[in-house]
């Protein structure tokens, strides 16, 4: 079944200027990660409000949409020392996913307000020799388990009346 998009969406995105070339930034958060990883698709590290994005690492290719309707991107960071796999591993362990902040920025005006932000979840982590790839996306709303939490009596004492 194909995906049907809004007007309002393909309205904007045919009234784009295809002669603004963004800068892309991926920071790679995680409860268990000692610090935020942060990649630009740029031939250079960058520095864009006081935050260092490493250049060279990182490629993604364009959103795709599932046969279930989700939408993902692939990403894959180059030049990965096994320890740094490692703790993406562990994270993925988790139930927690790890979370990606994309943002888009015009090279001349690279500020907070960037032309665009989203949060997206990825999940599996696979590693290939010096090489990380993942697939991101939102988060399955419509088909998540309820309840998530396991309701027991230890926990939850009242439920035994």
């Amino acid at each position: 079944m194909p995906y049907e998009y809004s007007d309002a969406y393909k309205e904007s995105v045919a009234s784009v200027d295809s002669r603004v070339a963004y800068i892309f930034t991926y920071s790679f958060f995680h409860s268990t990660f000692p610090s935020t990883y942060r990649f630009a698709i740029s031939d250079v590290d960058l520095i864009i409000e006081g935050t260092t994005y490493k250049g060279k690492q990182i490629k993604s290719s364009g959103l795709s949409v599932g046969k279930d309707g989700n939408t993902s991107i692939n990403i894959s960071v180059s030049n990965v020392t096994s320890t740094i796999f490692n703790i993406f591993r562990n994270a993925n362990k988790t139930s927690e996913p790890v979370l990606i902040e994309l943002k888009g920025f015009i090279p001349d005006q690279p500020t907070a307000t960037a032309s665009f932000s989203t949060k997206l979840f990825a999940k599996p982590v696979i590693w290939n020799g010096s090489d990380m790839s993942m697939s991101a996306g939102y988060p399955d709303s419509t088909n998540l388990k309820l309840p998530k939490v396991k309701y027991t009596t230890r926990k939850y004492p009242g439920l035994r009346n």
